[in-house]
């Protein structure tokens, strides 16, 4: 008996490290090809800022919570000050997850099987979508927890609730989408309570601690209604984030009502499972709290977290795509597919069931290689978490069905559906790939639910979903490559991009060596700049598209710049369209800085030594 756990170990490992190894060679060599700047620029620079002794939120904008600053900034201190450093922990962070997604898989796959559920983890996420962004961290703690919840049902010790809620809690030390991975775990809580044994005392069946689940269901739905409202297209909207999160919810409820407890018996059995959990969120967290209150910054961290995203979620609405023919193919099929092996008894519906479902996959597989494709695609797996929660509240309403008992499920279903709203309020082309891997989890435990055909399915499942991602990562229809990279003039890069926008920056940094050391002013929205000419930033604003309006105001502009000492102003108007409210500000920078000359597309502005006098002058007052 030991030696045949000995060589399943043995047999894990091996197809693990093989996956991992095809995964991770396929991503490092494209991984410090390519950047969106504005992304690359702000990470790199808030922990340049922290490095410097500024506390995040009370000495500058920090766009997170602020918490993954200090891992940067120690991996900074290692690898050094570069924006390839940023992909380093991302991509180590990934590998981990993919393992903690074999871990998972493994509890309703097959060894080989769980590899190949593991491998189409992969060709949708950083395969896909390679450039940094703090969401990047969102699965492999997702996935962490997952795995540390499921050992707690298999071992019932409550130090792994403890892990689980420690996860929960880094993610929202990192970024406060770490909220929606708390909202999975409470209602996987929530519907645990169904399952716990009652007191022998107790039997009698109580409609109290149900009637209190429907409310938190009904409070959530209204939370998630509240935070998209504003959302471009409402309708897409709805089904892509309201509908799935509200069925969760309500399925949560439905299986937290089933137990029939009293409110007492139910409070006491949440509190075995979430009480744990929100200890472990505690630990996490309470050292981050502890350093901002040591440095007085406790408020400005709240404002950081609770309010000031308020403006972002003011302007940057991005909708979910909207549906077209083939993309409602692409939805549609493997939903047939898996409800034919499911449910179908006559062999003749069984196998019009499986061809129609094969045909649509085959379709998107082969219509993968246009915009057209990658967008049915994408729009299958967006559809995951739309369906699967209304399969599982209409079978735990209407069949008590033996699904309804899987806490695997129900978990894995609850991180999918929570984790859609990562994509919230930004629901653009990247924002999917940060959790795809949960989706498909979910998917494929949902498919193991039918012994007698579950591996082909999910076979089958698997295999499309490699076919469609491996060919092209999506990153190459958004952003096409170039024939050749050139590296990014700068010590402080360590990446490649096109060979015309490594020109252009070598020309501005041409131009600013010539300048005077010290603080330059960048207009509007070009974070990177900082960081790779290692100048500071004398303003309190890293993203100013998401800096309050007064940021924007032109005479205290201009006098925090002279008090700074700011001799150059640099006014990248061509990486993105200033808002119109700060058309003045151009104005008023281009008469306090007389002095200019265009260099890669930018408009570096000045002064001389005459001019600084007469500008403190006229700012005194």
């Amino acid at each position: 008996m030991q030696n045949t756990n000995r060589r399943l170990l043995l047999l894990d490992g091996l197809v693990l490290g093989c996956v991992l190894l095809v995964s991770g060679v396929f991503v490092w060599r494209e991984l410090f090809n390519s950047w969106y700047p504005w992304d690359d620029g702000a990470m790199a620079h808030v922990v340049d800022r922290l490095l410097a002794g500024q506390v995040p939120h009370r000495d500058f904008d920090d766009p997170w919570t602020g918490g993954w600053n200090f891992l940067q900034a120690e991996i900074f201190g290692i690898l050094g000050p570069t924006l390839a450093a940023l992909r380093i922990p991302i991509f180590v962070a990934w590998l981990a997850g993919l393992a903690g997604a074999y871990g998972i898989a493994r509890r309703f796959a097959s060894t080989i099987l769980a590899g190949l559920v593991t491998l189409s983890c992969a060709a949708w996420s950083l395969y896909a979508w390679h450039l940094p962004l703090l969401n990047w961290y969102y699965f492999p703690l997702a996935a962490w927890c997952a795995w540390s919840a499921i050992r707690y049902t298999e071992r019932g010790h409550w130090g792994w609730l403890v892990a689980c809620g420690a996860g929960a809690g880094l993610a929202i030390d990192i970024k406060s989408s770490g909220f929606f991975l708390l909202a999975a775990l409470l209602f996987w809580s929530l519907a645990q309570t169904a399952y716990a044994d009652r007191p022998a005392a107790r039997e009698r069946r109580s409609s109290a601690f149900g009637l209190l689940a429907f409310g938190l269901a009904a409070t959530y739905s209204l939370f998630v209604f509240m935070l998209v409202r504003r959302m471009a297209g409402p309708g897409a909207s709805a089904l892509h984030f309201l509908l799935p999160n509200s069925a969760l919810a309500f399925w949560a409820a439905s299986e937290a009502a089933r137990g029939g407890r009293s409110f007492r018996d139910g409070m006491v059995a949440l509190f075995r499972v979430a009480g744990p959990l929100v200890a472990g969120v505690a630990l996490a967290c309470t050292p981050l709290i502890v350093w901002f209150a040591f440095h007085g910054a406790l408020h400005d961290l709240l404002l950081g977290v609770f309010v000031r995203p308020s403006v972002r979620f003011a302007r940057l609405w991005g909708p979910p795509p909207p549906s077209k023919l083939l993309t409602a193919i692409m939805l549609t099929a493997p939903f047939v597919l898996i409800a034919g092996l499911r449910y179908a008894t006559v062999p003749k519906v069984r196998a019009a069931a499986v061809a129609a479902g094969a045909l649509g996959l085959f379709v998107g597989v082969f219509a993968r290689w246009d915009a057209v494709g990658v967008n049915a695609t994408l729009i299958m797996l967006r559809s995951i978490p739309i369906i699967l929660p209304l399969i599982a509240l209409w079978w735990c309403v209407g069949r008590n069905h033996e699904m309804t008992r899987s806490t695997h499920s129900l978990l894995l279903i609850a991180l999918s559906v929570t984790g859609t709203l990562v994509q919230v309020p930004s629901a653009y082309l990247p924002y999917f790939f940060y959790a795809a891997p949960l989706m498909i989890l979910a998917a494929m435990s949902l498919m193991a639910w039918q012994r007698a055909s579950a591996e082909g399915a999910i076979v089958f499942f698997a295999v499309f979903l490699l076919a469609a991602g491996a060919g092209h990562p999506a990153l190459t229809m958004a952003f096409p490559p170039p024939m050749r990279w050139a590296a990014v003039p700068s010590s402080r890069a360590g990446i490649f991009v096109s060979p015309a926008d490594s020109a252009r920056y070598a020309d501005l940094f041409r131009l600013m060596d010539t300048r005077p050391a010290g603080p330059v002013d960048i207009e509007f929205d070009a974070p990177e700049l900082y960081v790779l000419m290692n100048r500071p930033n004398p303003r309190r604003t890293v993203y100013a598209i998401l800096a309050d309006s007064t940021e924007w105001s032109a005479v205290p502009t201009l006098r925090t710049l002279d008090r700074a000492g700011v001799q150059t102003a640099i006014l990248a108007t061509t990486e993105m369209q200033p808002w119109p409210a700060m058309v003045k500000l151009f104005a008023a920078l281009r008469e306090h800085f007389p002095r200019s000359r265009s260099a890669g597309g930018y408009e570096v502005r000045w002064l001389d030594h005459a001019d600084a006098s007469l500008a403190r002058i006229s700012h005194e007052y």
